[in-house]
């Protein structure tokens, strides 16, 4: 026998908080203008593909990459808190896309809202624990929240599972730099500068470090190549005045003791 249902019926039936199959045309039309939003990021009119998006999401309401488009459109433009709805959104339609959860928990560190940031960090991380880039965020927003013992195992942990990942070198070498433990730091450093030889910032953190520590001649040599690596940096003022201290300051140490010679002869 079967259900009957009338021809009105069935319309509201269709069209009831929209979970239902859309007509093929909407579909489309939702689909194109995704497309449309997806190549306009490529060239990085961002406000362009935020009206595609927008498009596509008035033939479709449950488009979930219209969604995540419009989150990173949002994203790139600043519109942070219009980002982070957009990802929630997209979240409601798939509670197990890993990259949702990573993309809320960096909006969140951008907002400064740190532990709504770490819990989704750790959702992408139980959806996949190879998920290193959110391991890595994890931990840039326990560093921010001013959690540095959580940061800098964090940090080390990422440095067990992958000696290549070069970005968490670079941030606990600062971690240790921040807490004023330089021959840590320039261990850490140096350990970048054997994967990444021309890595600059290690270079220029290894002299700062040396030269807080007194080691003047080294610091020089590292400010130096730092210079040769990056000769258009805006550092470059920096460093120089750094170089003009560095060396006054041996002039100044030579002549110190040519005096304590001269005296200790007389």
């Amino acid at each position: 026998m079967g259900i009957n249902v009338s021809d009105s019926m069935a319309g509201k039936f269709m069209n009831y908080n929209n979970n239902c199959i859309l007509p093929k045309t909407e579909k489309i039309k939702s689909y194109d203008h995704c497309i449309k939003g997806d190549a306009l990021m490529i060239k990085k009119r961002f406000f362009d593909a935020i009206d595609e998006y927008l498009s596509a999401l008035t033939y479709d309401e449950l488009n979930f990459d219209a969604y995540k488009g419009l989150g990173f459109a949002y994203k790139q433009v600043g519109y942070t808190k219009c980002a982070i709805e957009s990802f929630k959104k997209a979240k409601k339609i798939n509670y197990f896309d890993k990259h949702i959860y990573y993309e809320l928990g960096t909006c969140y560190s951008m907002e400064n809202c740190f532990c709504k940031a770490q819990n989704h960090f750790i959702k992408a991380i139980k959806l996949d624990p190879n998920f290193i880039d959110a391991v890595f965020n994890l931990g840039i927003s326990y560093e921010l929240n001013n959690e540095i013992a959580k940061a800098e195992l964090v940090y080390k942990e990422i440095i067990a599972y992958d000696p290549s990942y070069t970005a968490a070198y670079n941030n606990l070498a600062g971690l240790y730099m921040k807490r004023e433990l330089f021959t840590q730091s320039i261990k850490m450093f140096k350990a970048l500068l054997k994967i990444n030889p021309e890595f600059t910032r290690a270079h220029l953190g290894i002299a700062i470090a040396f030269e807080k520590t007194g080691r003047s001649s080294r610091a020089l040599r590292y400010y130096r190549k730092y210079m040769e690596l990056k000769p258009q940096s805006t550092n470059i003022p920096y460093i120089l005045d750094r170089l003009d201290y560095l060396k006054f300051c041996r002039r100044s140490k030579s002549i110190n003791l040519n005096l304590e010679i001269v005296s200790g002869n007389m």
